[in-house]
């Protein structure tokens, strides 16, 4: 089972060592919309001001979760770990329980 909740974090860890530089790109390009925005209404990006900020906003906010989700798998593959090593120090069936 220990080696099952391994495998599931390193997937998980796979697959959001995707995500920041994939938001970077994103941001870096509704950035440069966002500049195309203005001055005025002739601007290219005027009528979606709104939902390039709003883009930003949630861009910024999923980059500061990964970092908590990054901090939770990280107790979480202690956590595991510890467990790991508690079941081998003993034989006694309900401290295994326990663990």
């Amino acid at each position: 089972m220990a080696d099952s909740l391994k495998s599931d974090i390193q997937s998980l860890r796979d697959v959001l060592a995707d995500l920041p530089p994939k938001i970077e790109s994103m941001l870096k390009t509704l950035k440069e919309m966002k500049n195309g925005s203005t001055p005025d209404d002739s601007a290219d990006y005027w009528e979606e001001r709104q939902a390039i900020e709003d883009n930003i906003r949630n861009l910024l906010k999923a980059q500061s979760t990964l970092q908590e989700i990054e901090d939770k798998l990280t107790q979480k593959e202690n956590d595991v770990n510890s467990s790991v090593l508690k079941s081998k120090k003993t034989q006694d069936i309900p401290t295994l329980a326990k663990i």
